[in-house]
């Protein structure tokens, strides 16, 4: 085992590999997270179903994603500054949770609307559009007060050209001195951002400048922006080539857990669960076994008409209306334990009550916590890859069953159903639409 000291508080230790995946210990002064690893993603600090309180019941404690581009305005910084306490307890998040500040929201493309410059990156946040500079950027990220913080990067979509993408990453390489020269105020924990669009020289050339720096890790920048996953799986491993081993790696933008297993089997570290909210905001409950060697929980029969696949079950279909089972046989979340039925949910959602999103995302989050602590179980044993085979035939099964579906047959089905739930569009005219109509209001 080999522990990589920082002069900081957080550290990351290796503990084993299979192949380029990897696990390990994430240390920080709010705890300690084992990865690879999910964070909770939140909007403005806050988990947009979850309470601190049934945060705290999730086992093992969970990671806190927070944007910072979030708290440049309301709250701004100096309202933080005032306060006192950092993040952490602003956001009354469990001691166990880290809190790590990341450049971006990955459901959201707050960039684009106008164009950055040498000065800083603009962004359309809650409040309206801004320039984040490195030192309003810094000034957030130190009243925040993180375990873990990515530096300010000049975000691009994969699409922009190559002058584009060479201009996006001689910015990113300046701002990332400025950021931890006096602007970081003594803090650790920064994770460099490494950029470069879908241009593969232009990001060997930010991860060669990144990985000079002392840092705890890498964030690599500008995925989930319209690449095919071939096109992301040649550009982080080309990039990866070039970062140490030894430090941690996170990525944002993973829409769908077919993309985080990728992930995960190129060696990146840390993703964020955005999709736990996808799947939540459509009413599905996540049923997938988490471990092909024996049933930790036993998945529901694939049943078009009841809205379930091998993957999920849509609680907006009223064949649910009547069923008094739970989510999940055998699931020990909040959710299914109490138990909450399906039925019930199905009543919740009909009616329109937030309730029913905060039991199907206490649901969905403890999913897939217990699915990452099956794919760390299969690094640990070598057998990842065998793994990857029996995760990917499962899910294009459940994906064969949807496509075969007739969606506008299926009786009480509220929102569309598809074998893949609705990726998040992070191109810069999807983004426009996105601000123009919700953004907002949020």
């Amino acid at each position: 085992q080999r522990q990589i000291i920082h002069s900081g508080m957080a550290t990351w230790n290796l503990h084993s590999a299979d192949g380029t995946a990897r696990t390990g210990t994430l240390s920080t002064r709010h705890g300690k997270l084992t990865t690879p690893a999910l964070m909770v993603y939140t909007r403005r600090g806050n988990s947009l179903n979850l309470t601190p309180d049934m945060l705290a019941r999730m086992q093992p404690s969970p990671g806190v994603q927070v944007d910072v581009m979030q708290f440049l305005a309301n709250p701004a910084p100096a309202h933080l500054a005032k306060y006192g306490k950092g993040g952490h307890k602003y956001l009354a998040l469990n001691e166990g949770s880290p809190l790590v500040a990341t450049n971006r929201d990955p459901t959201v493309y707050e960039f684009g609307f106008k164009s950055s410059t040498e000065h800083g990156v603009y962004v359309t946040i809650h409040t309206g559009g801004m320039l984040a500079t490195p030192d309003t950027y810094m000034e957030a990220v130190r009243v925040l007060q993180p375990d873990l913080w990515v530096t300010l990067c000049d975000e691009v979509t994969h699409d922009c050209g190559a002058k584009r993408a060479a201009t996006s990453v001689t910015r990113t390489s300046k701002w990332l001195t400025m950021c931890l020269g006096e602007r970081a105020g003594g803090m650790t924990g920064a994770l460099a951002a490494v950029t470069g669009a879908g241009c593969a020289a232009e990001r060997v050339k930010s991860a060669k400048a990144a990985a000079e720096q002392a840092v705890t890790g890498f964030a690599l920048c500008g995925f989930g922006t319209g690449e095919s996953a071939e096109e992301r799986a040649t550009l982080v491993a080309t990039t990866l080539e070039h970062l140490p081993v030894d430090k941690l790696r996170m990525m944002s933008g993973m829409a769908t857990p077919l993309e985080l297993l990728e992930g995960v089997m190129q060696g990146l570290d840390l993703f964020d669960d955005s999709y736990v909210v996808q799947a939540t905001t459509g009413g599905y409950a996540l049923c997938y076994p988490v471990d092909q060697r024996g049933a930790q929980v036993d998945p529901p029969a694939s049943n078009p008409d009841q809205g379930a696949d091998e993957t999920k079950i849509n609680l907006w279909n009223v064949e649910y209306r009547t069923d008094k089972g739970p989510l999940l046989q055998g699931c020990t979340c909040y959710t299914c334990s109490r138990p909450h039925s399906r039925s019930y949910i199905h009543h919740l959602l009909q009616a329109n009550e937030m309730l029913a999103d905060i039991l199907l995302e206490a649901h969905n989050a403890h999913h897939q916590q217990q699915w990452f602590g099956a794919i760390q179980q299969a690094i640990q044993e070598g057998r990842l890859q065998e793994y990857r085979t029996w995760f990917h035939a499962l899910w294009e099964r459940g994906a064969t069953t949807a496509e075969a579906e007739d969606v506008e047959g299926v009786k009480g089905v509220k929102r569309p159903r598809n074998a893949w739930l609705p990726d998040v569009d992070t191109t810069a005219e999807a983004a426009t639409e996105h601000h123009s109509k919700k953004l907002h209001v949020v």
